[in-house]
């Protein structure tokens, strides 16, 4: 994603903003002091050499230009700010807002590793009742997993309780940025567009509930040559179970054989869900694949219940907030789950036709 946005809107300015959805959960002062002391730490990561001759072996879509862009990027602290709201009598637990701001294809990168540096702390210093013991999940069934959690993981060393069949696959596009910049009309055959421009021949999976999945189709299948091309689709919101059905109709609609095409199920995965979605699948014949977060790396259990119990994981997103100064927002295929700016949710579901 930050190849494709240097390319195409390299002066764009973001706003990125921390959402915490657990509303009976709250952060100590003292987590929230040492997240804000180890964003200085962000500043000494940075590409090394070998990092990045593994990238240009492993990834040859990466073109050299932005492989020494990455070799010279560094984070910069100061682009975030933090600030703690307390809620306790005391003072000592309550509410933490995060943004960071800066040029889109600098500050992309912040999302990721500051929810696993709040996350891996909010499990040492406030929430510890829980261990490594009796955590190991195996998979023994034929199914391809994307890890995607390492915004939400625990720690690090977590990673080393996932046993997995499969490989990596990069995932496909978003699309509310280029409609904050350009307008919503036809914003996701847009995006596609620009996608194209910077991967013509690979990483062609398409995240379709942007403005909701059935929007997504109706512009999607004017261009039956790009529905040819595109590989597979994404599905991250709704009801997985109907997913499928509905993909097989809009590539039918436009002769394309979907048997040839992928879909990645991404939306709270767990490896009973990923099962009956492969069994599904198989049985109409698509292929399929996982991207399970949460589930793979911040799976755990309660000492005090005897690993009975779950540890409830931190239920957190940073996202996109503006560019430009304008609101950027989501639909998704759970209607009354939007994000983003009311008025412009309101204006984009009434235009697409998504108003209950």
């Amino acid at each position: 994603m930050q190849q494709a946005v240097r390319q195409h809107f390299p002066d764009a300015e973001a706003v990125y903003k921390f959402t915490h959805r657990d509303k009976d959960v709250f952060f100590s002062r003292t987590c929230v002091e040492a997240f804000e002391s180890s964003l200085a730490s962000f500043e000494e990561v940075s590409l090394t050499s070998d990092e990045k001759a593994w990238l240009a072996s492993k990834c040859p879509y990466f073109k050299p230009d932005y492989l020494d862009y990455l070799e010279q990027y560094r984070f910069k602290p100061e682009q975030v700010s933090v600030k703690f709201i307390p809620v306790s009598p005391d003072g000592r637990f309550g509410n933490i807002e995060i943004e960071a701001t800066g040029l889109w294809m600098d500050a992309i990168l912040w999302e990721v590793p500051m929810m696993a540096c709040l996350s891996e702390l909010h499990f040492r210093l406030d929430a510890t009742d829980w261990s490594y013991d009796n955590q190991e999940h195996v998979l023994r069934q034929e199914i391809q997993l994307n890890p995607y959690g390492d915004n939400c993981s625990r720690v690090v060393y977590g990673r080393e309780h996932i046993i997995h069949a499969g490989s990596l696959r990069a995932m496909g596009i978003d699309i509310i940025q280029v409609a904050a910049l350009e307008g919503y009309d036809n914003a996701n055959l847009r995006a596609l567009q620009l996608w194209e421009q910077t991967y013509p021949d690979v990483l062609l999976t398409a995240l379709t509930d942007t403005f909701s999945t059935q929007t997504f189709f109706k512009e999607f299948v004017q261009n039956p040559e790009r529905v040819r091309k595109w590989t597979g689709l994404r599905q991250d919101s709704g009801n997985p179970l109907a997913f499928a059905p509905a993909a097989k109709a809009m590539y039918e609609s436009v002769g394309v054989d979907y048997r040839a095409k992928n879909i990645i199920y991404s939306d709270a995965v767990t490896l009973e869900k990923a099962l009956e979605l492969k069994q599904q699948c198989d049985e109409m014949g698509f292929t399929c694949s996982f991207g399970i977060g949460t589930f793979l790396t911040n799976d755990f259990r309660t000492k005090s219940s005897s690993y009975r119990e779950k540890s409830k994981a931190l239920n957190m997103v940073i996202k996109l907030n503006s560019i430009n100064g304008r609101p950027c927002v989501k639909i998704s295929d759970d209607l009354e789950k939007n994000t983003g700016d009311a008025a412009t949710v309101e204006f984009v579901k009434k235009k697409y036709g998504l108003l209950a």
